[in-house]
């Protein structure tokens, strides 16, 4: 508890623990699994739950984009610069960890390398709590109308406030090394490295080396330690990259990635007829060229049953028509084989008896059938005395 995390400072791990990750995929794994789940049943289920996963996904993205993250520092240009970058959450951890470097004293290490390589000495005389981990929880007041936690300096450590600290033990010092003309910054308590954040230290640094007029380059917090796993535009940066020309893709992999392109544009075309006939007409003339490409490659394919309208007149909506029409007359004429539809077995199962209930059925085929017997012998005794 007190020594291990030393080992993993230098390794990113987003503040996470070992197994939390897996521990919370199983729970929501057990909500639509079950262990007695047929082949089919496991698939549709699962289906389902990932559905589920990126509904869950799509809805914190849109909380994200249209949420605005409350900054209590208007006047500072640190925050100005990350508050519409990051989200609403990691810009809440952002900004409690910029509330905590206020209790933070600072001190210049005297042996310099050069004009432009500054170290730091950053403590504190006064114990401060550890923010909350980086899973999503709401860190502090960050976030909403509550109070801030500017009021950082206690009235002990006002009373004591002195240019001499050598009276007051020093708590949690770090040692803040900047490269100015590089822009540089590194810490010995390695938050950014662990998980992906300025630490408290670094940003008192700044907000002191921001204030001078020849520092003004590390007014804002440099781009690099602005990781783009945080930010709010991540998710439609990876989906613009898609690339369907890459040439160690498979042909599965570029089938998905046309029919994702095509589906997104239908999508938007088909609110005006007019965008649908020049997408349409689009379509079929790549159509035609990529035909003519894979002649000339001796590629043979099948024929696409999709055909040009005769005349440019065809809206998009006869002609999806036409289409419905022609697959429907296919579907019709089509001679294959017809199988019987099979019933489910897991729903013609009966339920599994207990033990008791197969003894007491036992037990009842026994007496009905010394029952019968009887009878027979009495209608025997019956015969014989006629």
């Amino acid at each position: 508890m007190h020594w291990s995390s030393a080992w993993v400072k230098h390794h990113f791990t987003a503040g996470l623990k070992t197994t939390q990750l897996s521990e919370s995929f199983n729970a929501f794994l057990r909500h639509f699994l079950q262990p007695d789940h047929s082949l089919v049943i496991f698939f549709n289920h699962f289906n389902i739950m990932v559905q589920r996963m990126r509904d869950n996904h799509t809805e914190l993205d849109f909380k994200a984009a249209n949420t605005r993250a409350k900054n209590n520092y208007p006047n500072s240009q640190l925050m100005r610069s990350v508050v519409n970058k990051y989200t609403p959450t990691c810009f809440a951890f952002i900004h409690r960890q910029y509330d905590f470097s206020f209790k933070y004293f600072y001190e210049e290490v005297t042996p310099q390398v050069s004009a432009f390589d500054k170290v730091f000495k950053v403590f504190t005389i006064v114990h401060v709590d550890e923010p909350e981990e980086v899973d999503g929880v709401n860190y502090d007041d960050a976030c909403n109308d509550g109070p801030s936690n500017r009021d950082v300096l206690d009235e002990e450590v006002a009373e004591n406030l002195s240019p001499n600290f050598e009276k007051h033990d020093r708590l949690d010092e770090r040692l803040v090394t900047i490269d100015i003309r590089a822009k540089r910054i590194s810490c010995t308590c390695r938050m950014f490295e662990n998980r992906g954040f300025l630490c408290r230290h670094i940003f008192k640094i700044l907000e002191f080396l921001g204030g001078s007029v020849q520092y003004h380059g590390l007014k804002t917090i440099p781009a690099e330690y602005v990781l783009k796993r945080w930010c709010r535009d991540v998710r439609q940066s990876v989906k613009s990259t898609i690339n369907v020309a890459t040439e160690g893709a498979t042909q599965a992999q570029r089938y998905q990635q046309i029919c994702a392109v095509t589906v997104n544009l239908c999508t938007r075309v088909c609110a005006d007829p007019e965008a649908s006939q020049i997408f349409l007409n689009g379509v079929l003339e790549a159509g035609r060229k990529a035909e003519e490409l894979l002649n000339s490659k001796g590629i043979h394919t099948v024929q696409s049953s999709v055909t040009p309208p005769k005349s440019s007149s065809v809206t998009p909506s006869k002609s999806c028509n036409t289409t419905a029409v022609s697959e429907a007359s296919d579907a019709q004429k089509s001679t294959g084989p017809k199988f019987k539809k099979r019933p489910n077995p897991i729903r013609s199962k009966k339920r599994l008896k207990s033990d008791y209930e197969l003894a007491r059925q036992h037990q009842k085929f026994l007496i009905h059938r010394k029952r019968k017997q009887r009878g027979a012998e009495d209608l025997k005794g019956k015969e014989s005395a006629d």
